[in-house]
């Protein structure tokens, strides 16, 4: 364990001048802005100060470990990185904690630092006791990615006297130390942002957004409303028929002509008649709920807001001044849009596509899969205490799956002597095929081999993701789309939720929506920074997000009593979640 203190100071106010005039600290690398990658690889400090604009408040806000970061700006602003760097070392120094062992000193324009980037760069500083120790990339030293013995700097600061547009090598003395860092390389124009952005592995939100751009909509097809849900829409709903159709009684009373009293007529006006007797001026028909208004009649008037006096009809006392008809059309006149195409047919839409009397819709899906499960010890029958594994997945996974748009229409099980196998004999028959397990690197993990030998072009081949991390997605040469999940059965169903929901959506052109939200308490997670997580999510009785920490992945226990997964990013607050199903 490390008993040593450190603090930090980003500096995150520079002008950014080859950038376009952008605000650097807010360009993204995936879903994290620069401020955010600097500020996961010194999540392990103390304390940490960002120097810099007010307005990078909401990136500050939304950590979890918030109270732990504090945000100045130097005096006046945009003079310089040691000004700032003396602007951060002062609010440090205004805590009363005991003096820390280093200062981290880093600038947020570093698309790929790391907390063990930092932190060989302060052991170097307290193992090797000297002053400062800073990163060197390709050759050339980088002196805003050090680490440095904090009495010394601020006495080298103090010896400048005025600090403004001075540059940090003024405070170096020769033959400082360095380490070379691989990742120490900063981002000064559009083509370093671009090569950074191409260089990582995706995360999640990256890898929604690249599925988008390689899975092809599905071809459209007619359906009726019935036989369309599961589906969505490839073009609006829109209503053939008016609704109501016709003028309708939207209670039980009677329908009237003219000024009261009305006389009434014998006969009653149910629903389902004809209504081919007008109605005379002075009369009431008896009429029910649902009942075509008879031609000429002002208003329907409902039992309890009248009184009958033989075969007269008046308005109650108390009556209020009210039209209990249902105009046609009042609900949607002909040719109204339902709904937007890109919308999910559910149960709900195909019943107002129904009451819309629109024959079929236009639609696209759902997503064919086959489901292969692949490894010698899965199988579908208990194992017990054998040396065989029972499958936990590919009996539920057709579940999960079918709540993300997607229906599995045959499962396949494959040992790991036959990898060829995993891969369609008719790419034709489905439109995607998911395989459970051989997405590693390992001995036995045959799928990247297999694919290599079809010729696919491997679109995903590793996402900064725990788990999911191996995951695979794929396009063989006729376009036919392979989703590799993890083998464990944990990591197997959350990384189908979440990158199986986006190529649901690409596949039928449904925008891709996930729900969000905000961790209701602080959470320590397991393993390095800057990777997402994908966790078991729980809603309390405020509505507030509670996850664990980590979870074991061989079986779904950790789902057992969730109602969401959360994808979770190292050190922020900010969730996406996706609804498990309950059937």
């Amino acid at each position: 364990m490390r008993t040593r203190t450190v603090d930090a100071v980003i500096l995150a106010g520079g002008a950014s001048s080859r950038m376009n005039g952008a605000a650097k600290p807010r360009l993204t690398i995936g879903a994290s802005t620069l401020l955010d990658i600097a500020l996961d690889a010194t999540d392990f400090c103390r304390r940490i100060v960002v120097v810099g604009p007010d307005d990078l408040s909401d990136i500050v806000d939304r950590r979890l470990r918030r109270d732990a970061i504090s945000l100045t700006r130097e005096d006046p602003p945009r003079t310089g990185p040691v000004h700032a760097l003396a602007a951060g070392l002062r609010v440090l120094r205004g805590y009363a904690d005991p003096e820390a062992d280093a200062v981290v000193v880093l600038a947020a324009d570093l698309p790929a630092i790391t907390a063990a980037d930092l932190l060989a760069l302060t052991d170097a500083v307290v193992d090797k006791s000297v002053d400062v120790v800073l990163a060197e990339h390709d050759g050339r030293v980088q002196s805003l990615v050090g680490a440095w013995r904090p009495i010394p700097l601020a006495v080298a600061i103090d010896a400048i006297g005025d600090t403004r547009d001075r540059a940090v090598r003024q405070l170096l003395t020769p033959g400082f130390p360095r380490i070379a860092l691989p990742h120490a390389i900063d981002c000064d124009t559009p083509e370093d942002l671009r090569r950074a952005r191409a260089a990582l592995p995706p995360d999640l939100t990256d890898v929604a957004d690249r599925v988008r751009t390689i899975a092809a909509p599905l071809p459209e097809r007619r359906a009726d409303p019935i036989a369309a849900i599961g589906t969505v829409l490839a073009e609006p709903l829109t209503a053939a028929v008016p609704f109501p159709a016709r003028d309708r009684s939207a209670m039980d009373g009677y329908a009237v002509r003219g000024r009261p009293p009305w006389r009434i007529r014998a006969g009653v006006q149910l629903a389902g008649d004809r209504a081919d007797r007008p109605i005379e001026p002075g009369t009431a028909v008896r009429i029910t709920t649902g009942a075509v208004v008879p031609e000429g009649a002002d208003a329907v008037h409902r039992d309890e807001f009248l009184e009958v006096s033989g075969d007269m009809l008046n308005p109650a006392p108390t009556a209020p001044s009210r039209n209990d008809i249902r105009r046609s059309g009042e609900d949607w006149p002909v040719g109204a849009v339902l709904a937007a195409a890109g919308r999910p047919v559910t149960p709900a839409l195909a019943s107002v596509a129904l009451s819309a009397e629109t024959p079929s819709l236009l639609v696209r899906g759902p997503v064919r899969a086959r489901l292969v499960i692949s490894g010698n010890e899965i199988r579908p029958a208990p194992a017990g205490r054998s040396h065989l594994t029972t499958d936990s997945v590919g009996p539920v996974l057709p579940r999960f799956l079918a709540s993300i748009g997607i229906a599995v229409e045959t499962v396949d099980y494959v040992d790991d002597e036959s990898p060829q196998r995993m891969l369609p004999d008719d790419p034709e028959a489905t439109d995607l095929t998911i395989v459970v397990g051989a997405t590693g690197f390992g001995v036995r993990d045959g799928l990247r081999t297999v694919l290599d030998a079809a010729g696919a072009t491997t679109e995903i081949g590793r996402v900064r993701s725990r788990p999911g991390g191996s995951q695979v997605v794929a396009r063989l040469p006729g376009g036919h789309l392979v989703l590799g999940l993890p083998g464990n059965p944990y990591a197997a169903v959350v990384t189908a939720l979440w990158t199986g929901s986006a190529l649901a959506a690409a596949l039928t052109a449904m925008p891709l929506r996930r729900r969000h939200g905000l961790l209701a308490d602080d959470v320590t997670l397991s393993g390095p920074a800057g990777i997402d997580r994908l966790l078991p999510a729980t809603a309390d009785d405020r509505g507030r997000w509670h996850v664990a920490a980590s979870v074991r992945t061989a079986t779904l226990v950790g789902l057992a009593a969730a109602d969401a997964v959360a994808a979770v990013r190292f050190g922020r607050r900010d969730i996406e979640l996706i609804g498990l199903p309950r059937d």
